[in-house]
């Protein structure tokens, strides 16, 4: 396995069926931009249906209001972004980096929309 490969099983525990759903292809997305407040476009409704999942699914935190997925990184993708990094343990600065898109697309994104690839900022 490579390290990326491991990097991404890590991410999503030991469900392989999922981690093969976001091992790095050939062009990896290092060069997908920070996603932050004020920002518009595809990459913010990947995180934004991500986030969406995240609230609905996971305990140990108090659910919010589902974010509209219209692609536009304002005051309630930021908090909702502040939360995950809160609950994922992250440094919280409101930016989907290399980090927060690591664990968002490898644990929520990837299983409802591997079309985001490349568009949300990850180390693979």
């Amino acid at each position: 396995m490579t390290s990326a490969f491991r990097k991404a099983a890590l991410t999503v525990g030991s469900t392989l069926l999922l981690t093969a759903a976001v091992a790095p292809s050939a062009e990896a997305s290092t060069s997908a931009s920070n996603i932050r407040y004020g920002n518009t476009g595809y990459a913010v409704s990947c995180i934004q249906k991500g986030l969406n999942l995240w609230n609905a699914t996971v305990p140990l935190h108090t659910p919010k209001p589902a974010l509209a997925v219209d692609g536009i990184f304002g005051n309630a993708t930021l908090a909702m972004v502040k939360d995950y990094q809160t609950w994922s343990m992250l440094s919280v600065d409101g930016v989907v980096g290399r980090q927060t898109g690591d664990q968002l697309y490898g644990n929520f994104i990837a299983p409802i929309d591997s079309g985001c690839y490349g568009v949300v900022p990850t180390s693979w």
